[in-house]
This record gives structure tokens, sequence and C-alpha cells, in this order.
């Protein structure tokens, strides 16, 4: 791994050292976050306790988070340049702003329903959806022909756009697309369009 690199693994099925030294006659060394995290309604005890090293405190996200950000600005304060934007990894407004469709694609749900301690906004969903299909999620896709052929967050209800964006999301592979687009298509023959 580089520095910066993440790995996930099942600490089931591979173990694996902490920290160790950098490349021979180099002062770094490499460390390793080692996180587990226990269902609070498991009722077996726990095999893996956490650092075989007793000098190594458990923490809890919220720490880990704090100590992370932590050092990236004392990072930054070091550099002459100041050019490294510091960027907290669990902001997802900073992640869908960077180009992260999947976090998109989440926002996007969240101020739909109005779930996740956001207030519901159709707007901001349809605008996350946009992101998160112009980045090729075909859920997202859906999600924003939803938003068209409701008229909500959008500027108008627009069942052409709705039908384009069920068939982009049923090419994409999201498994009721198809039938969201046939009910379209069938509401704008009903109508008297042709399409």
């Amino acid at each position: 791994l580089q520095a910066g690199d993440a790995s996930l693994f099942d600490s089931r099925t591979l173990h694996c050292g902490g920290a160790n030294k950098g490349e021979e006659g180099s002062d770094k060394t490499r460390a390793l976050v080692y996180i587990s995290f226990r269902n609070p309604r498991a009722t077996e005890p726990i095999g893996n306790v956490g650092s075989i090293m007793s000098d190594i405190e458990p923490m809890t996200i919220r720490d880990l988070r704090s100590k992370l950000i932590a050092a990236e600005k004392n990072r930054r304060d070091t550099l002459d340049s100041g050019s490294l934007d510091v960027v907290d990894p669990f902001d997802e407004e900073q992640a869908a702003e960077r180009g992260d469709a999947l976090v998109q694609l989440k926002l996007g749900n969240r101020y739909y329903l109005g779930e996740g301690g956001v207030q519901s906004d159709p707007e901001k969903a349809a605008h996350y959806f946009q992101l998160a299909s112009d980045g090729g999620l075909a859920h997202a896709s859906f999600n924003l022909g939803v938003c068209h052929y409701e008229g909500r967050g959008v500027p108008r209800r627009d069942l052409d756009r709705a039908l384009e964006l069920f068939a982009l999301a049923a090419e994409g592979g999201h498994p009721g697309a198809k039938e969201a687009h046939a009910e379209v298509m069938d509401m704008l023959v009903e109508s008297g369009r042709e399409c």
C-alpha cells in the first residue's frame, strides 16, 4: 500500500501486523488502522478484542475522525506551499461535490425522503440524482425519472424526460426501469401522443 491507500478486509479470514518500517534505510513507517465493529445485538463473546499492543487504546469512529482531521490540518500547516486542501473524509457534501456518484445518489435519496437528519428538499434531491445519473448510476437515472414523472423537484412534470431516464436506467440494468418505461409509454399513447 502507498501513502493514503486504504484496504478493507474481513479480519476473520486475514490477519496482518501493525505499523512497520518503510524501505531499507528509511525512517518512515506505515501504520495499519484496524477497525472492528460489533453488532450491539450480538450475544456471542468477542473473539478479537482489539489491538495486541497494550499501549493502543480502543477509540470510537468519532475519535478516529477527529484525529485524522487534526493530523491532516497539522500536515497542511507545515507545508510551505499551503496548496493542500483539507478534506473531511466523512463530509458527504464535499464528496458529492468532488464527483462521488454513490454519495450523490445517497444524498439525493436522503433529500427526497427527508431522512438522515435533513429536511425533505426535492430540488436538492433532483440535483444530486442528476449528478449521479451523469456519473453513470442507473439507480440515479431511475430516481430522476421518478422526479420528472411526479413533477417533484423539477420545474414541471415531464413525461418525455421521465421516459428517457427510465430507458437510460433500464440500459444500466435497473430492475424496475423497464416496467416504469412501459407505464409512461402507455400513458403517452393513451393521451394520443406518438412515441
